[in-house]
């Protein structure tokens, strides 16, 4: 299957078994989805939402360089630098060009997804995995004891991929 409608299919799918992924899972999707495109060759890069996105925020890049890979996964030393982690989700690069992917489907880069507008800069893949294993920064309305079953459906679902080169 082709990558557009395969993810679209997999946000449908991923939304109607885990409707509450986009309050406290949005990271955990975005690393399970990027790890999956990146072992198929697709590169991807996490995008960071917030509504404070551009007013005092430094560009992604330059404020993870003041974080230790030690404490990456820490919510507080990014806040301390005005990065709020409201939304995450992938940004892809395909034949046609980057596109924003979340549980709610693939859409154009407007520079907002799901509401928030996007802080400048992108976030790496590994970044935002150890992000999304730290349980206790994020909106506990996800159920995390979901993860493995959501872990599944990711890899069973990519594993239909049909890559198609950049």
């Amino acid at each position: 299957m082709q990558l557009i409608p395969l993810l679209n299919r997999l946000s449908r799918t991923t939304k109607s078994l885990f409707p509450r992924i986009n309050s406290g899972g949005c990271c955990v999707f975005a690393a399970l989805v990027g790890e999956e495109l990146r072992k198929k060759g697709i590169n991807v890069h996490v995008v960071v939402g917030a509504w404070n996105h551009n007013e005092v925020a430094k560009p992604i890049e330059e404020v993870r360089q003041n974080i230790p890979d030690a404490w990456v996964a820490d919510h507080r030393l990014w806040r301390a630098e005005e990065i709020y982690f409201v939304h995450l989700g992938l940004e892809i690069e395909t034949r046609r060009g980057r596109v924003l992917y979340d549980a709610n489907g693939v859409q154009a880069n407007r520079g907002e997804l799901d509401g928030c507008g996007l802080y400048n800069g992108r976030m790496k893949l590994d970044d935002a995995k150890a992000l999304a294993d730290n349980p206790h920064a994020w909106n506990d309305t996800f159920d995390r004891s979901d993860i493995p079953r959501l872990k599944f459906l990711v890899e069973s679902e990519i594993e239909h991929l049909t890559v198609e080169p950049v």
